[in-house]
């Protein structure tokens, strides 16, 4: 049967991939951190504090790339050493490039990827 042993973190990252786009593309603020991201001198001049969005930007980015990887470092291995999540952050970024820099096109590689390594446990085989 399907989602017999799902994750709860599994949904959560869905969860948080479509908050990620609401929040980018719906609100004020997305707004205002994709022009500072674009063209910060016309956010300047716009009377955007790109200072403090920048400053905002770079604690929501590590919040999240921390809590990525407490839950797969407890989820997916079970452990945690110095070698736990070596090239982690390159697969993610493959993921970003992947998914033209939208964030629900970015679950695309992931969880395809993640499809096919399932498949291939279930199949008994290894690259």
């Amino acid at each position: 049967m399907f989602f017999k042993s799902l994750y709860g973190t599994s949904v959560l990252a869905v969860v948080v991939a479509f908050i990620a786009w609401f929040v980018l593309y719906k609100t004020p603020f997305g707004l205002r951190l994709r022009s500072v991201g674009e063209h910060p001198m016309a956010a300047d001049t716009m009377g955007i504090n790109v200072t403090k969005i920048r400053y905002a930007a770079v604690i929501i980015s590590g919040g999240l790339a921390g809590i990525g990887g407490a839950i797969y470092s407890q989820t997916m291995t079970g452990d945690f050493g110095h070698a736990t999540i070596n090239g982690q952050g390159f697969m993610a970024l493959a993921a970003m490039i992947f998914g033209k820099w939208h964030p629900i096109g970015a679950m695309e590689l992931p969880y395809s990827s993640g499809s096919l390594k399932h498949l291939q446990s279930v199949q008994g085989q290894s690259i």
